[in-house]
């Protein structure tokens, strides 16, 4: 009886130690169904009536970058003073700074993958280049389709530098963080 008692006790312990095991490979398993992908983006517009285009590592087709909704004006952050103080310095008139925010869309492949996100910046205008504009800010993934449906999250940095003539220079770096059956293309 006491031997018998003992490899019940001992085969318990193993049924025990296996279920745990099992348990536990399915919990690691569901956790690393997720992915991420470094993300960079550099952008270019000739002019105020010309797409924003986009160029983008291992995308195929014409990839764009524009507002869905916005940019929304918020409080202004103040005057960066001009700086004409030493002879040696270089001119600089001032400039005007304040909040926006805008929902922006990246699109690729002839509309079939794109990606939203909010952006946040801060838009600084220099007083003697009206209509020119200093846009730093981050960017925060909220939804996608195509190849960008799984995402679930994602974000960085965007600087967009527009000139008075309508030309637009963007860069953005940053993540893009997939979930599901998706990880597995990061």
């Amino acid at each position: 009886m006491k031997k018998g008692m003992t490899m019940f006790c001992m085969l318990a312990a193993a049924a025990g130690i296996l279920v745990f095991t099992a348990t536990q490979a399915k919990a690691d398993k569901k956790q690393t169904r997720m992915g991420s992908l470094p993300l960079s983006l550099d952008g270019f517009q000739a002019n105020g009536t010309a797409p924003l285009n986009v160029l983008a590592d291992g995308l195929v087709g014409g990839a764009t970058w524009s507002h869905v909704y916005g940019p929304v004006g918020g409080s202004s952050l103040g005057t960066v003073l001009p700086n004409n103080q030493a002879p040696q310095a270089v001119g600089f008139s001032g400039a005007g700074c304040q909040l926006e925010y805008s929902q922006d869309q990246f699109s690729a492949n002839g509309g079939r993958d794109t990606f939203n996100a909010d952006v946040y910046s801060t838009t600084c205008q220099p007083f003697s280049q009206p209509g020119a504009a200093m846009k730093n800010g981050t960017f925060s993934i909220v939804s996608g389709t195509g190849l960008f449906q799984n995402l679930v999250g994602g974000g960085g940095t965007i600087q967009i530098s527009a000139r008075a003539d309508g030309s637009v220079i963007m860069h953005l770096a940053g993540n893009l963080i997939a979930g599901g059956d998706s990880y597995r293309q990061f």
